[in-house]
């Protein structure tokens, strides 16, 4: 495996308004996601913490340099890995017992799909073992990875994060996991929005997923006032690309049916489509295919022998 140059490790880009976003573009896909730090007048905010594989204060130490408030948009390892590197730390109650006690985690595919209680085909051998694309060092010890607790304060739906001249308040949307949370600049129209809604397969049935409080979150999230959402993983989505992902969501479906939406790219196509429990696929409730890799933007669906074009949303009933 490649060894990334010292200082490499993170993508930073310049997003305008006072927004940068960073990237860790050498973690794997399905831990591969987002911080968001948004520079205010007294003090800054940051959305999440990577994966924590490299510490934030060595490569980007301009993220601690006015007063940052940390939030959690949940407690998964890509959000929280480098959490106990901020003073301020901020998490929705429902899950600050896994942020401030972390249990164990892994940067090995099968053992953190087992951690997370994600289904993991026996018949699937070839599937990368490794969650990174490349190491930060020649001595990194992937086997030694572990989550580090944080000085976590809880956070409820109505919170406000006040940075002096522009304010987050905090929208609890639990589904996802049950403090899944997004941050809303009302005034700026922007929304940070963590793992709830971003273009890809949204996640449903891991450990402490409720796809009926997701629902609910969906609907939440048509009401808001948004021009700009930001979000966990993937490209910023305008208000009508949010609207089109929340409304997919179906209001009612049989049990242990599951629907996917075959539009390709993504979100213009309202199709939806009906596949048996048997089938291999599904993007959305994170299985995974004997003929593709798991995928958080989508990935190809095979129905005896069949591929189908890749879904951009599905989700299992329950």
């Amino acid at each position: 495996m490649r060894v990334v140059d010292d200082g490499g490790w993170f993508r930073v880009t310049e997003l305008g308004d006072g927004i940068t976003r960073v990237e860790e573009p050498y973690a794997g896909e399905l831990v591969s996601a987002h911080l968001w730090h948004v520079r205010g007048r007294e003090r800054d905010l940051v959305l999440d913490a990577g994966l924590g594989v490299v510490a934030l204060r060595r490569e980007l130490p301009w993220l601690f340099e006015h007063d940052p408030v940390l939030v959690l948009s949940h407690a998964h390892l890509d959000h929280m890995g480098g959490a106990h590197e901020f003073a301020d730390v901020r998490v929705h109650e429902a899950e600050l017992a896994e942020a401030t006690a972390p249990g164990p985690s892994s940067l090995r595919t099968r053992r953190l799909l087992q951690l997370l209680g994600l289904e993991l085909e026996a018949a699937e051998a070839s599937i990368d073992d490794v969650l990174l694309d490349a190491l930060p060092s020649e001595a990194y010890d992937l086997d030694a990875y572990q989550l580090h607790g944080s000085a976590a304060t809880g956070v409820r739906d109505g919170d406000v994060m006040d940075l002096g001249d522009r304010a987050f308040t905090v929208v609890h949307l639990p589904g996802h996991t049950p403090g899944s949370l997004n941050l809303l600049d009302a005034e700026a129209s922007v929304l940070l929005s963590g793992d709830v809604v971003y273009e890809g397969g949204l996640i449903d049935t891991c450990t402490g997923s409720d796809v009926r409080a997701y629902r609910q979150s969906m609907q939440r999230l048509l009401e808001l006032d948004v021009e700009r959402v930001l979000p966990g993983h993937g490209p910023e989505l305008d208000r009508a690309q949010l609207r089109a992902i929340a409304a997919r969501l179906p209001h009612h479906h049989p049990r242990r049916v599951i629907l996917v939406s075959c539009g390709f790219p993504g979100p213009g196509n309202p199709q939806l489509t009906k596949i048996t429990p048997g089938s291999r696929a599904v993007v959305g409730s994170a299985r995974w295919s004997s003929r593709r890799r798991w995928s958080r933007c989508g990935c190809s669906r095979s129905t005896r022998g069949r591929r189908e074009p890749r879904p951009w949303w599905s989700t299992t009933a329950r």
